[in-house]
């Protein structure tokens, strides 16, 4: 419901017995994420809250939010914007979950690993030896000590539950990675003329104290890096040339 209807994914989906549900204006768009975990994660002294946008990726690399609406939202309206999947789009098109992703319980099953939060500590389905968990079978961060089939020794590990927060509770439980989000511009005409005079040149060095990149025959002080339209046309170039995608 959420892609083009031009494209083959998409599937109509209404809700009837809701009177409150409407599909969100946005629209599912190609996503360019790099998470990195820790391998060996462990707690963290001092817990860090998670922020809005991605604090884990799912199996099917479906980005997880938080229990929180974008700022001057309420989560419990977007609640009635989720599609078939329980996910939806927000304004760049980003795709993700805010609950449990009923696609992956329903093709995996509902007490399988479900993916991984930026602290390395993995996720896992509502379903425990055969018992849907609640909140009170959880800590604060939503998680809790036990073997898993992946982890036989035991791990800390969250799970999905049927009520707020859903995903995570008060935060991280260990020290969370980082999260690297590229998005790519929408070109105007203006745009591709600039992009166009980019394309025919090769690349040659990025320097990563100073993030310029040199271009023969293009000034970096024409095109400043610090300005982000700038920064994102970088981005596209090294994306469509197969180049690797420099960190600015």
């Amino acid at each position: 419901m959420y892609y083009q209807t031009s494209d083959a994914r998409n599937e109509a989906h209404d809700e009837p017995n809701n009177a409150d549900f409407k599909q969100n204006p946005n629209k599912i768009v190609t996503q360019h994420l790099v998470f990195t975990l820790p391998r060996f994660p462990k707690e963290a002294t001092n817990k860090e809250a998670t922020d809005f946008g991605p604090m884990g990726v799912s199996v099917n690399s479906v980005a997880f939010y938080n229990q929180n609406a974008a700022p001057g939202d309420d989560i419990l309206e977007e609640l009635n914007t989720f599609d078939q999947y329980e996910g939806h789009p927000q304004q760049r098109g980003q795709y993700h979950y805010h609950l449990e992703p009923t696609w992956l319980t329903g093709t995996l099953g509902d007490d399988k690993f479900m993916g991984l939060l930026l602290d390395g500590f993995p996720v896992y389905g509502p379903v425990e030896n055969g018992i849907r968990l609640t909140n009170d079978d959880l800590d604060d961060y939503h998680g809790h000590t036990s073997a898993t089939a992946e982890f036989p020794e035991g791990i800390y590990h969250y799970h999905i539950t049927d009520e707020l927060p859903w995903i995570n509770g008060d935060g991280y439980y260990g020290k969370a990675g980082t999260l690297t989000q590229y998005y790519f511009m929408r070109r105007s005409a203006v745009l591709l003329v600039l992009f166009g005079t980019l394309w025919a040149c090769e690349p040659s060095s990025l320097d990563p104290v100073v993030a310029e990149y040199h271009l023969p025959q293009i000034s970096a002080t024409k095109f400043p890096l610090t300005i982000p339209i700038y920064q994102k046309m970088l981005l596209e170039l090294c994306y469509l040339k197969g180049l690797s995608i420099p960190a600015l």
